[in-house]
């Protein structure tokens, strides 16, 4: 038997678990996409498996796996949601000087905070801005960046009356320059502080009704092309966000919640 919770960060629905020794080492593939899937499984976008660490710089390490079974580096809603599976599920003591937690992900090491009960704030530590990027006949006459936030993303402008486009997506999702593929990122600008995403992501491979990386890539360009912002606010189909820049670091705050807990049999995996 594997106990699961499953929690929600606007719209963008997560699987989680605490390592079980005995089932979650084996689980393969085929396993987690199974398990994500929202006719045979539990059903969600991803597959968080978290491990409490005797270490004085981490609370716990992340694990996170795409609906596809592939393991990925980094998933910023996911990291949210792992803040609070860690504090009320997992009971680990939150540090003092941060109100939240250190952990390790594949891309390194990221610090959450509980700004309340459900919103968390995100340090994110890992960003890479390779700026203008040309898409050739894919996207003409667009603005488009392209970022690192623990994964890739290609950030793009939707002119007034554009609306997100899911076959433009896929073919800039597989673009050859993009040796592992990269999310999509659809930028409708609302005002000089206010966007609107919408993110097609790799391992999904479909829109999600949110996308934390996505959110904090398209928050960090809208902040790069207004020099001087230091806020954005970012409407997704899931809710909102906000992205902001403080000491010289970028920021992702936003909400997530539990939904429910349950138990697999045995039987899930035969």
């Amino acid at each position: 038997m594997m106990k699961f919770s499953k929690y929600s960060s606007a719209g963008n629905d997560f699987i989680i678990m605490q390592r079980d020794r005995s089932l979650t080492d084996l689980l393969k593939k085929d396993d987690i996409t199974k398990l994500c899937n929202r006719n045979l499984g539990i059903g969600g976008d991803g597959l968080l498996i978290l491990d409490e660490l005797d270490d004085l710089d981490s609370d716990f390490r992340m694990q996170y796996y795409n609906s596809d079974g592939a393991e990925a580096e980094m998933c910023g809603n996911g990291a949210r949601a792992a803040c609070l599976f860690a504090r009320d599920k997992m009971n680990l003591a939150l540090r003092n000087e941060c109100s939240g937690f250190r952990f390790l992900t594949k891309n390194g090491v990221y610090e959450g905070r509980f700004r309340s009960e459900c919103e968390v704030e995100l340090g994110m530590s890992e960003i890479r801005d390779f700026g203008k990027f040309d898409l050739q006949d894919l996207a003409k006459n667009k603005r488009v960046d392209y970022i690192q936030v623990g994964v890739p993303h290609v950030v793009i402008e939707l002119a007034e009356g554009e609306e997100f486009d899911i076959d433009l997506a896929r073919k800039v999702r597989h673009y050859g320059r993009f040796q592992f593929g990269t999310n999509v990122n659809f930028v409708k600008i609302e005002s000089d502080q206010n966007i609107f995403v919408r993110t097609f992501e790799r391992g999904v491979e479909s829109e999600t009704l949110s996308c934390g990386t996505g959110v904090t890539a398209s928050g960090f360009i809208m902040m790069k092309w207004n020099p001087g912002l230091k806020q954005v606010n970012v409407k997704t189909r899931g809710g909102d966000f906000k992205v902001y820049e403080r000491d010289g670091l970028i920021y992702l705050l936003g909400k997530t919640y539990h939904l429910f807990d349950g138990v697999l049999s045995d039987k899930f995996f035969k």
